[in-house]
């Protein structure tokens, strides 16, 4: 039995936006053939977007602990990659910086040198 036959209203599936975005969707209308969220129609032999072509991505995946995960984290990343620090205050510039200085990942390579400079020196 594919994991799609056993979908009904209110189950939760992975749905694609744009070309590297998901969100988390509840089905909203379930038929023999078909599965609605909101407004768009995925088939539910294949799970693909009703009306694309075949080489659309346009398919709903199973809402999987781990991709539920996957798909969270997705949306806090972009949401952080959105974010116009310039019109941030300063001090929550601070607070952020103050949350991201252990993590050598968020140095840049110009001041991880000064650090390790100054870590020799002393």
């Amino acid at each position: 039995m594919n994991w799609l036959d056993s979908l009904k209203v209110g189950d939760e599936v992975i749905v694609p936006y744009g070309w590297n975005e998901s969100r988390c969707e509840r089905i909203t209308k379930s038929t023999a053939t078909q599965i609605h969220i909101g407004t768009t129609k995925y088939s539910r032999r294949s799970g693909r977007q009703i009306g694309t072509d075949t080489y659309s991505r346009a398919f709903i995946r199973q809402a999987t602990p781990e991709m539920i995960a996957k798909v969270k984290e997705q949306i806090m990343r972009s949401k952080i990659q959105n974010i116009k620090f310039e019109k941030l205050p300063i001090d929550i510039i601070r607070q952020v910086l103050a949350l991201l200085e252990p993590h050598p990942e968020t140095s840049s390579p110009d001041r991880q040198q000064v650090q390790h400079t100054q870590s020799q020196t002393e």
